[in-house]
């Protein structure tokens, strides 16, 4: 890139920040930078919006050092609001994952503001002024069959490669998510036929369904496909990966996002997982769960 193009992102990020260091009050309540995960991993084509948010993170860092307050917050990017959520678009929706980039929602980037500005909490230090967000763990993305994004051959994120599959499956999910799994995993041990097991699965799925959307049990008819509720690229991935990580199925975005029926889902799960017994399991000569769902 030319040097021009290299300094204009800087101007906000570098000489902005810098301002708002020397001349605000150094009795500020908090003093809050929005850095990005992309000066933590590098971006290919965007090394000058990286260095602007390193000397953000750098800067946080001095701040500490003479007892001013401050936090750097490395975002990943935000999935409802902003320039991806605008854009309208998959397309950089699939490449930020591809590159190892987790979403969040507006919801919880606004409470990690609430809690770095909250005055009951301990004052940042040299270790807590720099929050790190964002960034994916490689035994999550090989889970969501993605390979690991160039940043991560680095020896600098050789921490996050100690991770296992096994640790990638305890972090997912919360008490009762994990209760429903192991229960519903117990049920189709023992299922005494096919339809059993895909009944089984279908209540989990929807569960599973409710709590994605933020809808209610009621409102989910099993014989519509899961475009009818809303569900895009981004909850079909979501879904994939849990049918992976909890009940070992792997299942096509495709049929996630295609015209199958729930009930039709249920059965491929079922004719996927690996708690079900295989002498159960029906063949679907059509591929579309239809034959299943008769």
């Amino acid at each position: 890139m030319s040097y021009a193009d290299f300094q204009e992102p800087l101007l906000s990020k570098v000489q902005g920040s810098w301002n708002l260091h020397n001349l605000l009050p150094r009795n500020l309540d908090f003093f809050i930078m929005l850095s990005s995960a992309s000066g933590i991993t590098g971006t290919r084509g965007q090394a000058n919006y990286a260095s602007g948010n390193t000397f953000q993170d750098a800067l946080s860092h001095h701040r500490i050092s003479q007892g001013l307050h401050s936090i750097a917050i490395d975002l990943g990017f935000i999935l409802s609001v902003g320039y991806v959520a605008e854009d309208g678009t998959s397309d950089i929706d699939n490449r930020l994952h591809a590159w190892g980039f987790v979403g969040i929602r507006e919801e919880e980037f606004l409470s990690m503001l609430e809690y770095c500005i909250n005055p009951s909490i301990p004052p940042p230090t040299l270790k807590t002024c720099q929050v790190i967000t964002g960034i994916e763990n490689p035994a999550l993305m090989r889970a969501k069959g993605l390979e690991n994004p160039y940043y991560f051959r680095d020896p600098f994120f050789s921490h996050l490669r100690l991770a296992t599959g096994a640790d990638a499956s305890a972090l997912g999910g919360d008490d009762q998510e994990r209760e429903i799994t192991a229960q519903t995993i117990a049920a189709l041990r023992t299922a005494a036929s096919f339809d059993d097991a895909a009944a089984i699965i279908r209540v989990a799925f929807v569960a599973k369904l409710c709590k994605v959307l933020s809808i209610k049990e009621e409102d989910i008819d099993v014989n519509k496909p899961l475009h009818t509720y809303g569900v895009d690229s981004l909850v079909a991935v979501v879904i994939r990966y849990w049918l992976f990580r909890d009940y070992h199925a792997d299942i096509a975005v495709f049929d996630i996002m295609g015209g199958s029926t729930i009930v039709g889902l249920s059965f491929k799960i079922a004719a996927k997982t690996k708690f079900v017994d295989k002498a159960l399991v029906v063949d679907d000569e059509t591929g579309d769960g239809s034959k299943l769902e008769q």
